[in-house]
């Protein structure tokens, strides 16, 4: 959706994000050291930013746009590093049922690529049901950060696909971003997605059938174990 918009690109996940801003996080504990290489403060800050910038700058100028999302899920993890990084960049927090989450985690094929066998969050429902909690999280965090708090907006997965139009407007909204009615057409573009496994879906009109998914997907063990994990969150965000 973000992509149908005229001004903004978003391609496929970048993936390696997650790894960088890890590696930031590893820079900002050797910050004293870094000091004596020239390495600290704004300077690291600069460094970093400029290096992120060099690797999507000639993507973005392929296609013309002004303005680039990243959308790689594990991003959410390090939301208070981008925002040290790029302190005026948006963070735009997706959050779904989590037990629906739980049941398209466990229908995925996704390997690790050291053992060449299912991802436990692919076969485990706890792993799974852990792994909403650890993201949304970790992500719900930026609601009370100092500075961030006013760069965060959350989308509710569940209101987007029943009111898509109003959701949109908010966003672009506290985007900067004029509306553009071309955004709901998103299915009508053609784009490269690299082979990520929900091309098939975006390339189809909003669909419901995706929501309380969990109801025929998940059997009772399942759902018990679901809510042992991530009952209090999903009361908490009145899931449940």
């Amino acid at each position: 959706m973000l992509d149908s918009h005229p001004r903004i690109l978003c391609g496929p996940e970048f993936r390696i994000t997650p790894a960088l801003l890890a590696l930031w996080d590893k820079f900002k504990e050797c910050e004293g050291r870094l000091e004596h290489y020239q390495m600290a403060g704004a300077r690291l800050q600069n460094m970093y930013r400029d290096l992120f910038l060099t690797l999507l700058e000639r993507y973005r100028l392929q296609e013309s746009k002004p303005r680039i999302a990243e959308k790689t899920p594990d991003n959410c993890l390090y939301f208070q590093s981008i925002h040290e990084i790029f302190p005026e960049s948006p963070l735009i927090h997706v959050i779904r049922d989590g037990r629906d989450v739980v049941a398209s985690l466990l229908a995925q094929k996704w390997e690790d690529i050291n053992t060449g066998e299912k991802t436990e969050h692919c076969h485990q429902v706890q792993s799974a049901a852990e792994l909403w909690v650890r993201h949304v999280r970790k992500g719900l965090s930026m609601r009370s950060h100092s500075s961030g708090s006013s760069r965060y907006f959350e989308v509710r997965y569940e209101q987007l696909i029943s009111e898509p139009e109003a959701i949109l407007k908010s966003l672009f909204s506290f985007l900067g971003e004029s509306w553009d009615p071309q955004v709901l057409n998103y299915h009508g573009f053609e784009r490269n997605l690299a082979n990520e496994p929900s091309s098939e879906q975006v390339n189809r009109p909003l669909y419901s059938n995706a929501h309380g998914r969990w109801r025929r997907d998940l059997d009772s063990d399942q759902l018990k174990v679901t809510m042992e994990v991530a009952g209090d969150l999903l009361r908490e965000l009145d899931y449940s």
